[in-house]
């Protein structure tokens, strides 16, 4: 009987380990850009509220987590490379290297965060927003 009741406490605890393991894991976590980076083509960044993917098209797109496409940059077949440039700018360029799409943040944007609510933000020094997909949810 004693042998029973240790055996039934066992597996019990061995349960409850793995429910709390399962529990307390985040699903995603948020990813942080930096400086110099060079999105790579058809790479996509996935979260539990939906996907940050830079196109074979040209185009860089955040979709919800049904696929349904959220915002975009607006630049198919146009856009080539697109670089989170050391000014804090993020800049779709051409095949020329002209710019086709800018986040107008060069000299302000200090992070770029694909946070976890399904929002492409670049921020400060204070971390406050200067741009953003607006695409949380």
């Amino acid at each position: 009987m004693k042998r029973l009741v240790r055996r039934i406490f066992t597996i019990a605890t061995l349960l409850t380990i793995s429910v709390i393991g399962l529990t307390s894991a985040p699903a995603f976590a948020a990813t942080e850009f930096p400086h110099g980076y060079v999105f790579p083509i058809n790479q996509p960044f996935d979260n539990s509220h939906g996907r940050l993917i830079f196109q074979s098209d040209g185009n860089l797109v955040v979709y919800n987590e049904f696929g349904q496409p959220l915002w975009s940059t607006n630049t198919r077949f146009e856009g080539k490379q697109l670089t989170f440039q050391g000014d804090g700018n993020l800049v779709m360029a051409d095949g020329f290297n002209r710019a086709v799409w800018t986040s107008n943040t060069s000299g302000t944007g200090f992070r770029m965060i694909w946070q976890d609510d399904g929002n492409l933000v670049i921020s400060d020094l204070a971390n406050h927003a200067v741009w953003a997909t607006n695409t949380s949810h």
